[in-house]
């Protein structure tokens, strides 16, 4: 199990924890609710991230293909870069499921519902 309440930030043994293939089996994790515990202060931490991620990013400085985002690019074309990304995405050529209701268009000579 893990001791104390500032355990997560410890940097040794969250070095440890990282660099350990199973956690299980190293005997840091005992039970079913360390892991839980560690969820929750990840996303604890991420929450009070958030305001600064900007200017963590651009501390750190990772490279385009490390940062992975179409509008965080150094290059600066913003909308070029995310209307590619869009454009690559999985069935983003493809016709959406409710197109035909579009498409039926009225038949000549028919009265409007109107």
């Amino acid at each position: 199990m893990i001791q104390g309440p500032n355990a997560l930030e410890r940097p040794s043994y969250w070095k440890e924890f990282v660099n350990k293939p199973d956690k299980k089996q190293s005997g840091y994790i005992l039970g079913n609710e360390p892991p839980k515990l560690i969820q929750e202060a990840i996303l604890h931490l991420c929450y009070e991230l958030k305001d600064d991620a900007v200017a963590l990013v651009d501390a750190i400085a990772p490279t385009d293909f490390i940062l992975n985002s179409p509008i965080g690019k150094s290059d600066g074309q913003i909308y070029k870069n995310l209307y590619s990304a869009m454009i690559q995405g999985p069935n983003a050529l493809e016709r959406p499921s409710y197109w035909k209701e579009f498409v039926n268009k009225p038949v000549f000579g028919s009265k409007s519902k109107l």
